[in-house]
């Protein structure tokens, strides 16, 4: 299985210090030499990272700080077969240390726990578990001190198939979010979904689908006079198109309504969807398109997990480009090219206010980064990442225009 290297701006952690990490990997290296990776699910491995980030603070332009941070990790998983099912886990954990801003050590980890399953019958699905702990860095203003997230989710999708070409989708999915640092406990969020559809499928490359969804939501300290509700509802069509073995495309549209209990602000109906588009460009190389419209309520992602944009943003609209090239049996070239804009107001932000205050913010996000397959259970890599945002007010006090670029090398040994 393949590890992306430590992310430049997602801390990383648990383990101890540097110097554990160090020989963990020297340990999973010589033990590496003699492992039968043949048929084995398991594997354990340990990664340390140097990255340079030119604004550590993530600070408005022209008040930037650098500073070296040093991450040492471990990685573990399974991935097997469980006879018409398949079961994957991956845990991934990093002790985070900054060289000048040590108010922002940490640890940080990721949690994935999935299985697709499937019956004698026309019964299918996926379970899946989710739990992680990230520094929080996309904030209205610059945080002087620590402040976590974190996040932990649930989902469960099930397929009915009958004889004909149509079958039928639920689904269930929980999640909930929340802060370390007091002055954002009012962004404490608990949300649950329900959904179901029919899916239409005249032929194995083409798909249609209708399905209802039901959200509800509380930011339970919202404010003194106590917890906001949210409820959204929303009527979605969708299609997957295989357009050739190469190229598949898929989309959806949603008119959707929200209504707050408290911040009567954000109550509004609107349309939200997205767009994908995948194309294996060759046996080498492939490329992955996305669009997606949404707000910050009710979003789902992958197995209809909910998925909570912590940035708070009343509307965002994002278009991602990813490509990927094995230049080789041992190297592999990422690159991915972002923009989002999103639009901000007051109305979570400020509890209470009968006033609500807009801005927008546009951020441009690229990367690029090499992997050097050493052996087969050592790993090698190093990538740039750059990340600008621009404000249509510079006033305003809900966003601010920053630019960062980070530079980032890591190792990682695995025993399989």
């Amino acid at each position: 299985m393949a590890f992306s290297s430590p992310s430049p701006n997602q801390p990383a952690s648990c383990g101890g210090p540097l110097a554990a990490a160090s020989l963990s990997l020297l340990c999973l290296a010589l033990l590496a030499r003699t492992a039968h990776a043949e048929g084995n699910p398991y594997y354990l491995g340990a990664s340390l990272g140097v990255t340079s980030d030119s604004n550590v603070r993530r600070a408005r332009d022209g008040q930037e700080t650098s500073d070296t941070v040093t991450a040492g990790g471990l990685r573990a998983g399974v991935d097997q077969s469980l006879g018409r099912s398949r079961l994957v886990v991956d845990l991934s954990a990093d002790s985070k240390r900054y060289s000048r801003a040590d108010e922002y050590n940490h640890t940080a980890y990721n949690l994935l726990g999935r299985l697709d399953w499937e019956t004698i019958e026309r019964i299918s699905g996926t379970a899946l578990v989710t739990a992680s702990q990230s520094l929080y860095r996309d904030t209205s203003r610059v945080e002087t001190a620590r402040n976590l997230l974190r996040s932990e989710g649930a989902s469960l999708q099930a397929r009915i198939g009958v004889v004909t070409q149509w079958s039928f989708e639920a689904g269930l999915a929980a999640n909930r979010n929340r802060f370390s640092s007091a002055s954002y406990h009012s962004s404490n969020l608990d949300q649950t979904s329900l959904s179901g559809g029919l899916r239409f499928a005249p032929t194995p490359d083409l798909s249609t689908r209708l399905t209802l969804r039901r959200t509800d939501a509380s930011y339970p300290q919202y404010s003194a006079s106590g917890a906001n509700d949210v409820t959204r509802d929303d009527i979605e069509v969708g299609t997957t198109l295989r357009a050739s073995g190469a190229s598949t495309l898929d989309a959806h549209l949603a008119r959707t309504q929200e209504s707050h209990s408290l911040a009567l602000q954000r109550s509004r109906s609107s349309w939200t969807g997205g767009m994908g588009w995948t194309w294996q460009a060759s046996g080498k190389s492939n490329i992955g398109l996305r669009i997606t419209r949404d707000s910050t309520v009710g979003a789902y992602g992958e197995a209809g997990l909910d998925y909570n944009d912590a940035s708070d943003a009343r509307m965002r609209d994002a278009i991602t480009l990813r490509s990927q090239w094995q230049a080789s049996s041992k190297i592999r070239l990422d690159a991915m090219l972002a923009y989002a804009r999103r639009t901000l107001d007051t109305a979570l932000k400020v509890p209470g206010s009968s006033v609500t205050q807009t801005a927008r913010d546009t951020t441009t996000t690229a990367s690029l980064g090499l992997n050097y397959e050493v052996l087969r259970n050592v790993e090698l890599g190093c990538g740039v990442s750059w990340e600008n945002r621009s404000v249509s007010n510079e006033l305003s006090t809900l966003t601010y225009p920053y630019s960062d670029t980070a530079i980032n090398c890591y190792t990682q040994v695995f025993l399989r």
